[in-house]
């Protein structure tokens, strides 16, 4: 946790973390290592390994390395090795291995506080971020022992991604909401909590299922990131694939005897991460992207619903495997590019919309906000307009 008096400014940007802090000194050049500049201007995409400051003399550009924050060296420790320092909560678990739970404040004049976790196994991705705000009102505090989670505010810009796609279902969503049409929805993957709890608080979903495989993961959650269940909100504990596949067959079964119990899902996100990196993908694991689990999804999805699927992959083929599999299972595939060539998600709808184009896209992305803000404030929530213009039709 934050300490008073200890230096533990993160600049806003960093997502990569060094593992071996360089000396400090003055350079006239670019050392060989990969490097940051303190002010928050990248120099490298690779992993860095120092911070720096710059300064011109003589129309020589210098670069001075400087005294490494002991936030950055703690968690260097952690990467490098699995050591955890001591303030920091140490969770292990069989399934994920090493997790580790971070405050940090920004390095902006308006000092914001967030809390972030951080798999061992994907050291290089911060897994999950959260703003934190003061527990009583907007009195000024210096340290998160008196704070809290803000769930109306998502960090990460694949959720909101994962969110703001979902107006390619606003004229449904629009409907269930004014015939009182229950709204039932499926994440597999909890991590912090963060995606499902804005859902909770911004929708008027009537059902919320969160399919988490390792249980210590649930605890983090409730315990550090403010995850709750109730009548709207329920975990289960459980293989991802063999909650949608049930729902799939279970549909199956009942149109064959045709019954008219509805157990379909509208919304069915995909928001888990790979523990295998053989094949490229960082999210999600691999099984996830195979046809016998699309159409598992397609099936368990009303004819109007939405799967949303976060791909990340440095390398193309895993990307372009996604693109042709759910072209091949779904009427209607659309893409977000999050980050360039790394971070995506893609979107697949079960038959075709009245999406005609851009300007259809854009008004949906209208509806989907006068439908949340009447149940509750979109003022922390991501900027729907600007994330709509990226999405691309790809079917």
């Amino acid at each position: 946790m934050l300490k008073p008096g200890k230096s533990h400014v993160m600049p806003n940007h960093l997502s990569r973390l060094p593992r071996e802090p360089a000396k400090e000194g003055v350079y006239d050049e670019l050392p060989n290592a990969p490097l940051f500049l303190l002010e928050g201007r990248q120099v490298s995409a690779e992993i860095p390994t120092v911070f720096l400051t710059q300064s011109k003399a003589e129309e020589l550009l210098l670069y001075q390395v400087v005294a490494v924050p002991e936030w950055y060296q703690g968690l260097a420790e952690f990467l490098a090795a699995g050591r955890f320092p001591n303030d920091m909560p140490k969770i292990d678990s069989p399934l994920t291995g090493n997790m580790l739970v971070e405050d940090v404040v920004s390095s902006d004049k308006k000092k914001a506080f967030f809390r972030r976790l951080f798999f061992k196994r994907n050291p290089n991705l911060i897994q999950s971020e959260a703003l934190l705000t003061p527990t009583n009102g907007f009195r000024r505090v210096d340290t998160t022992d008196e704070m809290k989670v803000d769930h109306s505010y998502l960090a990460s810009p694949y959720h909101e991604g994962m969110v703001a796609g979902l107006s390619l279902i606003s004229t449904k969503i629009e409907s269930c909401v004014s015939s009182k049409e229950q709204i039932r929805v499926m994440i597999v993957g909890l991590g912090a909590g963060l995606l499902p709890m804005f859902l909770y608080k911004h929708f008027p979903f009537n059902s919320i299922e969160v399919v988490e495989l390792d249980p210590v993961v649930a605890d983090l959650a409730k315990r550090h990131f403010g995850f709750v269940e109730d009548d709207r909100m329920q975990l289960r504990l459980g293989d991802g694939l063999a909650a949608v596949d049930a729902i799939a067959k279970q549909e199956m079964e009942e149109q064959a005897n045709r019954e008219n119990t509805r157990h379909k899902l509208h919304i069915l996100l995909i928001d888990a991460d790979s523990s295998d990196p053989s094949n490229g993908l960082s999210c999600p694991p691999e099984e996830f992207l195979l046809e016998t689990f699309l159409r598992s999804a397609k099936a368990a999805l009303e004819p109007e619903g939405i799967l949303v699927i976060k791909v990340v992959s440095r390398a193309r083929e895993p990307h372009i495997q996604a693109d042709q599999r759910m072209c091949k299972t779904f009427s209607e595939v659309y893409s977000l590019q999050v980050d360039e060539d790394v971070n995506r998600v893609v979107f697949g709808l079960p038959q075709p919309s009245n999406l005609r184009d851009s300007t259809a896209i854009f008004n949906a992305g209208v509806l989907l906000k006068n439908v949340a803000g009447q149940f509750a404030s979109w003022d922390k929530g991501p900027n729907v307009k600007d994330v709509l213009k990226k999405i691309k039709r790809i079917k």
